[in-house]
């Protein structure tokens, strides 16, 4: 079981990239654990940017995307 201050790293990782891909105008609409790697290096520096990734951008869209899935 992670720590608290790893689970609070990954969720204050997570929130900023999303929070990055929402100022460039994409919704990811697919957030889910299966999306979310966690690299080696988090475990040993859980604060050090980058070592959470949030992938798979298939079914992403741009805000105002009239198309619904």
């Amino acid at each position: 079981m992670p720590s608290a201050a790893h689970r609070s790293a990954l969720l204050l990782q997570l929130a900023e990239a999303l929070a990055f891909i929402h100022s460039s105008e994409i919704i990811h609409r697919d957030l889910k654990p299966e999306n979310v790697l966690v690299t080696e290096a988090f475990w040993s520096e859980p604060k050090r940017a980058g070592t959470i990734k949030l992938v798979d951008f298939g079914i992403s869209i741009r805000v105002g995307n009239p198309r619904p899935l």
